[in-house]
């Protein structure tokens, strides 16, 4: 195939690039588990260090890469709300540059793929959002552009993926999964030439998230994140993670179909009739990370998780062998449209913001009703994105009006934005995100428990402790 750029379908690239970007553009927003990551930003600005409370150095952030930009961005512009959304639409532009520019596809798969990004709600809503998924795009674009380029890998091809993948690392240490299995069939296509060279090569590669690592341990003392105590170590059963992974698998299908649709297309291109086992790796990888959903009970928020193997799945579905025709991407693309119909002709009662054709091609409209619990599963790009604009309207400085009164007390319900703008104040919520002695305390074991949100039994003069500055907590053990 020829490039793009030497071709008369460049302007109908050029269109869907466009188009696709304005979407994501009228709908970007910051949740409000950003403001968790940028709590800890704003204190290094202000010379406390990269940590959520000046008291204590616990890590309460899941994406170092971000953190890191952020940080430089918001040095020169001293701001972090729009230095925020702007590292997440260039790091989304550069990822659909990559797709629409630097990778060959026939007519046909180019309309089918955009028309999957269009109506993906998973994929625009968290193109923004504030979190890691903007660079996950970016860093899956550029390792699978090199990956699927070669037949066979040198030491500079196994160096550059090493090095993907330890961004990778940095920007999300479980989205690793994805990428893994493609590494590793690289190196060992690698050891066909020099293996001591590979060896060497890789952890070259890996060394951002090596360095970073090391500095978790002797900064923070714990190699991993606070939240991954709080979400992950409560000791519930194992099958209750599966059934909530099983729910958060039925929502998106329910709601947000066109997403787990261009999936199973990803998959499918990769295993049907597979030229090598780069096709096999690379679905590997996806299902690997599907699975990994299933086992940590998904999210509280809707299409999460889903974002980036769906970027991922759509990306590769290029390079296998199913060329479309113009007949079959009409046909193909004329069920994808009828997908987000059905929903919301057959469920608009119980969710009258179902991503509707509507919402895909002007997804600024929004619904009064904007948060309906589905078994602990919610749209928070709904909730949170007039909540923040509104308060970004009254006064930045003034976000403590939407909190409860912390005049008198540590302990907030929520460490996102209701906590942002007073950095001085020990903040310490329920969940255990930002505090690791709750992060580590027995949890409230109830029915309805929700992943992401596990409330915990706070020890017996805790609080009277935090305000005193002495010891008062009743249980010496």
């Amino acid at each position: 195939m020829i490039p793009y750029f030497e071709k008369k379908r460049f302007p109908p690239a050029v269109f869907f690039a466009l188009f696709l970007f304005t979407l994501i553009c009228s709908a970007a927003w910051v949740g409000d588990d950003a403001f968790i990551t940028l709590h800890s930003v704003k204190n290094f600005l202000n010379g406390y260090g990269w940590r959520y409370n000046i008291s204590e150095r616990v890590q309460t952030f899941t994406n170092p890469l971000l953190l890191i930009c952020m940080t430089v961005a918001s040095f020169f512009t001293k701001e972090y709300y729009f230095t925020l959304l702007f590292l997440n639409l260039s790091a989304t532009a550069a990822a659909l540059f990559l797709f629409y520019f630097k990778q060959e596809k026939s007519a046909g798969n180019m309309i089918f793929c955009s028309v999957l990004l269009i109506l993906s709600a998973a994929f625009k809503d968290y193109a923004t959002s504030g979190l890691e998924n903007s660079f996950g795009y970016l860093l899956s674009a550029l390792f699978f552009l090199k990956f699927f380029s070669k037949t066979e890998f040198d030491g500079k091809d196994v160096f550059f993926l090493s090095l993907m993948t330890g961004l990778t690392l940095l920007n999300r240490m479980d989205t690793v999964l994805i990428v893994f299995p493609a590494l590793a069939y690289a190196c060992l296509s690698g050891f066909a030439g020099n293996k001591k060279r590979v060896l060497y090569l890789v952890p070259a590669g890996l060394s951002p998230f090596i360095l970073w690592e090391l500095f978790c341990i002797v900064y923070y003392g714990f190699p991993f994140p606070n939240t991954y105590y709080a979400k992950m170590q409560a000791g519930f059963p194992l099958n209750e993670y599966l059934i909530r992974g099983v729910w958060y698998y039925e929502y998106s299908f329910l709601y947000d179909t066109v997403t787990l649709s261009g999936i199973v297309a990803g998959l499918f291109a990769m295993f049907y009739k597979p030229a090598d086992g780069r096709f096999i790796s690379a679905g590997t990888g996806i299902i690997l990370y599907l699975l990994y959903i299933l086992y940590i009970g998904g999210d509280f928020m809707a299409g999460r998780f889903f974002a980036l193997p769906f970027f991922v799945s759509v990306f590769v579905f290029p390079y296998g062998k199913i060329q479309s025709g113009m007949k079959t991407t009409v046909l193909l693309s004329a069920i994808c449209l009828t997908i987000p119909v059905y929903s919301v002709y057959k469920r608009n009662i119980e969710m009258p913001y179902a991503y509707t054709p509507l919402r895909c091609f002007y997804p600024w409209i929004e619904e009064e009703l904007c948060f309906l619990p589905r078994k602990g599963i919610s749209n928070e790009k709904i909730f949170w994105k007039g909540k923040i604009k509104s308060a970004l309207k009254k006064d930045f400085k003034k976000l403590e009006r939407l909190a409860m009164d912390l005049s008198d007390h540590p302990f907030n319900t929520t460490a996102g934005i209701m906590s942002f703008s007073d950095g001085k104040r020990h903040v310490s919520d329920l969940f255990g995100l930002t505090d690791p002695l709750i992060s580590r305390m027995p949890p409230l074991h109830y029915r309805e428990w929700e992943v992401g949100h596990i409330i915990r039994l706070l020890p017996k003069g805790y609080k009277e402790t935090l305000l005193s500055g002495k010891n008062m907590i009743g249980d010496k053990e």
